[in-house]
């Protein structure tokens, strides 16, 4: 499918392609024109300190793309059980895992799966433990119950099937848990005859 094709004619598959498309993209070449930030510079804007991404793989931070920080108000304890959301290479899943330790876990999962190979490549170089996964939001490999923290950073304006996604969130969540998040919103309505696929990611 075209990033031509107009938005309001692509089927929800076409999106979900699209994205991960893009996604998988920035993963092989961080440096390229996503029509979004990327990276480093990207994350110091948003509030991550250096402190926090300097134990981080260069790869995987290179790879951020999230529109916000919102693993640094999560409050996650050691021993927690986290799921990283729309985990893109693993940065937020990489400051999770500091703070759960080692007696919690961390699972990251991600729609595209050039950024789960980097993630699992570059965060092997260190010694994070954090497991990453290729799926889809709205159709979690999990048992119900079985994280006490879901970390969404930016991955719900880039889903098709936002309901599904918030089901099995809901499903995931240990009772009492907790979901942290960050996503893009528009404040005011368009006309999605005027855009194109490519102008999903704006």
């Amino acid at each position: 499918m075209s990033d031509e094709c107009r938005l309001d004619e692509a089927a929800p598959e076409d999106l979900r392609v699209a994205v991960r498309e893009r996604y998988d993209a920035i993963a092989r070449d961080p440096g390229i024109d996503a029509n979004f930030p990327v990276g480093r510079k990207h994350a110091l804007a948003l509030g991550y300190p250096a402190e926090v991404l300097a134990p981080i793989p260069k790869g995987v931070v290179d790879c951020f793309a999230g529109p916000a920080a919102p693993v640094l108000s999560a409050e996650i304890r050691a021993g927690e059980r986290v799921l990283d959301l729309g985990c893109g290479a693993g940065m937020d899943a990489s400051i999770a895992a500091a703070a759960t330790g080692i007696t919690g876990t961390v699972v990251g999962v991600d729609a595209s799966v050039e950024m789960v190979k980097t993630g699992r490549r570059r965060l092997g170089e260190g010694s994070v433990q954090v497991s990453m996964t290729a799926g889809h939001g709205a159709h979690l490999p999990f048992r119900d119950g079985a994280f006490d923290v879901v970390v969404a950073n930016g991955l719900l304006n880039l889903e098709s099937d936002r309901e599904g996604v918030v089901r099995e969130i809901a499903r995931v969540l240990e009772v009492g848990g907790r979901l942290v998040g960050a996503e893009v919103i528009l404040v005011e309505e368009v006309d999605r005859s005027a855009f194109t696929v490519s102008d999903w990611f704006r």
